[in-house]
């Protein structure tokens, strides 16, 4: 292909026979016309754009004219005298030219481009019978080709990206997939238009749309669990759900669950509260997710309020509160050594029988002391730290203070997806590796088959530690238990370790299998000195968490219709791609198809409104914040809601002044 003149200062690019109208040439269809007529276009390098259609009375095409999109010319714009603002003039004709008022910078593209083509309806058939070449423009070289607006075009995944991660995000990482921007097919404009649409669409649909796809959800599959709430204006206040995976997970891991409250991950400042637990391989897994439109202050006080419960010692505070967490979080101290030293601590600081609140919460000890919870299995975790920093990294996966909810299930669906991923990537490599033994002890060998590697690692641990460092100091029978007293050097404290011969029931004073579900070094010392080389399989049953045998509990049913589902959506899919009709689905039909919803006829439940968790909001703003308000950057020229309004008068500074004022006013009205 090479650039000719034609028809003097005009330019031409020539193309390929096939691929270049002529006049006679015949099409079956309007739509076969464009396809063609836009394939000539892209090889020479300008854009097309629709115009004139004429058609008969029975609606058939009398005529239709395609031309270049540099056609025709722009116009300065005029609006009506009423609208006259500062910086503006008024013509002779009463129409108001638009003079210094700040204006989009637009280019100019139309110069009066000549180009075009013309079909006109003969015999059921569209025939080419105007066409000229021939353009008053430079075209577009080959190697800016991408910039067309022809060659620009967003693919399925770009869309189903730009929900996911955001288009910004989404551009950068189409671009190192396919080695370079020009490579994309799309512009960054493109990616944020597509995303601007969607967001559009959503709009007042919002809370609609996000509940209507857990109703499908639960429809399509039996074991999917949801519930929400609406206010007296039906907006949507708050909202829990559960798949049948994160079910499956909780029926298994869900001896010890934790949840954490998350901020900006939506724009209606919902605050989003996922219910977690830890898997078989030590890693965090979420059973459930919940969007709260108010938090529950009462339940959190403690946590957001202590500082003010302190009281006048504030100074103290820091000290404080560093001897308090190391009681609280101990978790090899006895109940007894709690209550002591919570009163010692209670005493030294002033803070005893005066503050009702410590009161308060040193009656329900047992719910929240790790010292009062060593009967109970945690699963590691009330290790929060631990806990709160993997949540974190989860939930920033789909971390978004402008999303809508849909938007936001979208995301949270795909980080969701990942977590599930990994784990099933971890259970693969157990069943196809095997942990190295450094003991070669029987019971190693057997924790290695029973165990997965995460928790054989801290189990091998302890079966290292059992061989070094452990002294007996005393022992005795009681009710047919054999009672063995160690001495842990290591930590410089004296064990009772209880063994029944008969059941090969072991306990130990340190509690570290009912925090952690792992047998400590000292159990694991006692059951070799008495011929034990395997664990028993009370403590394997008790531990399920922590093995395989996860994948054949819970609800198998769910598993199956989510297969069924998965593979209804493939055949969906690909039906679609043989319609026969070849119909092009409109902007809302492919946003409805890439949201997974039907249309929206009635809307009954609207968005939620812009929540506040963080302060009293009952503060009385005066005149004066709320005159300098109207001038601050969230309040401008642009985003005014009556831009047009005139300003009030300046509030007088005594009665004195307001009566000149009342005055003047008079006198005016009267010379008009």
């Amino acid at each position: 292909m090479n650039l000719q003149g034609v028809a003097g200062d005009e330019f031409c690019r020539i193309v390929e026979s096939q691929f270049t109208p002529f006049i006679g040439q015949k099409f079956l269809d309007l739509e076969e016309v464009v396809v063609f007529y836009k394939i000539y276009a892209l090889a020479c390098g300008f854009d097309v754009r629709r115009y004139t259609t004429k058609k008969w009375r029975d609606g058939t095409v009398k005529s239709k004219l395609l031309v270049c999109n540099r056609q025709g010319f722009t116009y300065a714009k005029k609006v009506h005298k009423e609208k006259e603002f500062e910086g503006s003039s008024a013509s002779q004709d009463g129409e108001l030219i638009l003079g210094d008022k700040q204006r989009r910078k637009t280019k100019v593209r139309r110069i009066g481009c000549q180009a075009r083509i013309r079909v006109s309806g003969v015999k059921g058939l569209l025939v080419v019978d105007r066409f000229r070449a021939g353009h008053n423009h430079e075209l577009v070289e080959v190697k800016d080709r991408h910039f067309q607006k022809l060659a620009r075009r967003l693919h399925k995944y770009h869309k189903e990206l730009i929900l996911k991660i955001g288009a910004t995000k989404t551009y950068k990482m189409c671009k190192e997939h396919v080695n370079g921007f020009e490579n994309i097919g799309a512009s960054l404009n493109d990616f944020k238009k597509f995303h601007r649409d969607v967001k559009c669409y959503i709009n007042v649909r919002d809370g609609q749309l996000f509940i209507d796809r857990f109703k499908n959800l639960a429809d399509t599959r039996d074991d999917f669990y949801f519930d929400y709430e609406v206010d007296v204006d039906n907006s949507l206040v708050r909202a829990v759900w559960a798949d049948s995976t994160a079910r499956r997970n909780y029926a298994v891991f869900g001896d010890a669950v934790s949840f954490k409250l998350t901020y900006s991950t939506n724009k209606y400042s919902m605050v989003f509260t996922p219910f977690t637990g830890v898997d078989n391989h030590k890693r965090s897994v979420t059973f459930c997710g919940a969007l709260l439109f108010r938090e529950n202050e009462e339940s959190f006080t403690w946590l957001f309020k202590l500082p003010v419960k302190y009281g006048s010692n504030a100074k103290d505070y820091p000290d404080f509160l560093r001897k308090l967490n190391v009681v609280v979080w101990d978790d090899e101290l006895e109940a007894d050594a709690f209550d002591v030293r919570w009163a010692e601590i209670m005493a030294k600081h002033g803070v005893g029988q005066d503050r009702d609140w410590f009161q308060e919460v040193f009656k329900i000890r047992r719910q929240w002391v790790l010292a009062h919870c060593r009967d109970l299995i945690m699963g590691s975790v009330l290790r929060t730290t631990q806990r709160s920093e993997s949540e974190n990294s989860f939930v920033k996966k789909f971390e978004n203070n402008s999303g809508t909810l849909v938007e936001f299930w979208m995301r949270f669906k795909s980080a969701l997806d990942q977590q599930r991923h990994t784990q099933k990537k971890l259970d693969s490599e157990y069943r196809h590796s095997a942990p190295k033994l450094l003991t070669q002890q029987p019971i190693e060998i057997h924790g290695a088959r029973v165990y997965t590697h995460e928790l054989f690692e801290d189990f091998q641990q302890e079966v290292i530690s059992s061989t070094s460092g452990l002294s007996a100091r005393g022992f005795y029978e009681r009710n047919g238990v054999e009672i063995t007293n160690l001495k842990d050097t290591s930590q410089g404290k004296v064990f009772d370790i209880g063994f029944n011969p008969g059941t090969y029931q072991v306990t130990c004073t340190c509690m570290k299998f009912e925090r952690c579900g792992l047998l400590c070094r000292h159990v694991i010392s006692i059951l070799s000195s008495n011929g034990v080389n395997s664990i028993p399989d009370v403590y394997i049953e008790l531990t399920k968490l922590w093995s395989e045998l996860y994948e054949t509990v819970g609800l198998l049913k769910a598993g199956a219709k989510e297969d069924i589902e998965t593979l209804c959506s493939l055949i969906r899919e690909f039906r679609g791609k043989l319609d026969p009709t070849g119909e092009d689905l409109t902007k809302e039909q492919e946003i409805e198809r890439l949201l997974g919803c039907n249309a929206v006829d009635e809307i009954k439940i609207l968005p939620p409104k812009l929540a506040k968790n963080k302060g009293s909001g009952k503060r009385m703003l005066s005149s004066k914040t709320v005159a300098v308000a109207i001038k601050m950057a969230h309040h401008d020229k642009r985003n005014c809601p009556n831009p047009y309004a005139e300003r009030p008068p300046p509030m007088p500074e005594s009665s004195s002044d307001a009566e000149d004022n009342d005055e003047e006013v008079e006198e005016d009205n009267e010379s008009e």
